[in-house]
């Protein structure tokens, strides 16, 4: 989701500017990773918080919907760039077209941020296809032990789909418990 430059306000932090160019990150104002949240909090009905720092001229995210970093759990929100984390906050991080922006609770005690091969299919009512699950930080890692549609992946990181048989638009996740699970599969049945 892109949004335009805004003013983000949290309960804890107060009223801020929060346009890519924070702390001087970029030179022009644009979409900033943060916007991304404060828009589906109102879209999807979940609250967000974050502490403002001003050193950092931006948010430390501790809270998006229940996931809370400060209930002494020891696990705190990552932001990434297309599979990688980000060298700066929410704010300063600009957001650009045809990038995959993440916010994951735990995500510096995650071993892998999975991805499927292909993201978007087509198939026919009941039609069986194979996907791979990957490493989105390191491209091309297969990862074995993922759930996907309730099939695991091998070792080459493949799993079969067999598609359903009525015909529609289904999303699906991969997931495996010591990962940050991937973003969704779009399959049209038709």
């Amino acid at each position: 989701m892109r949004v335009g430059p805004r003013s983000i306000t949290t309960p804890s932090g107060g009223t801020h500017k929060c346009d890519g160019t924070n702390n001087g990150a970029n030179p022009a104002p644009g979409a900033a990773s943060i916007g991304g949240i404060d828009v589906a909090s109102s879209l999807c009905s979940f609250s967000f918080d974050g502490t403002w720092s001003s050193q950092f001229d931006d948010f430390f995210i501790t809270k998006i919907g229940s996931d809370d970093s400060n209930a002494g759990s020891n696990r705190y929100w990552g932001v990434l760039e297309n599979f990688q984390f980000t060298p700066a906050g929410g704010c300063e991080t600009a957001e650009y077209d045809g990038s995959d922006g993440l916010w994951a609770y735990d995500a510096f005690n995650k071993n892998y941020f999975l991805d499927v091969e292909p993201r978007t299919r087509t198939v026919a009512p009941g039609q069986t296809v194979s996907f791979k699950v990957v490493d989105g930080t390191n491209r091309g890692t297969a990862i074995s032990g993922a759930i996907f549609n309730h099939q695991t992946s091998n070792a080459n990181g493949d799993v079969l789909f067999t598609a359903p048989t009525t015909p529609g638009v289904y999303r699906y996740k991969a997931e495996r418990s010591d990962s940050i699970r991937s973003p969704a599969v779009v399959i049209t049945v038709i």
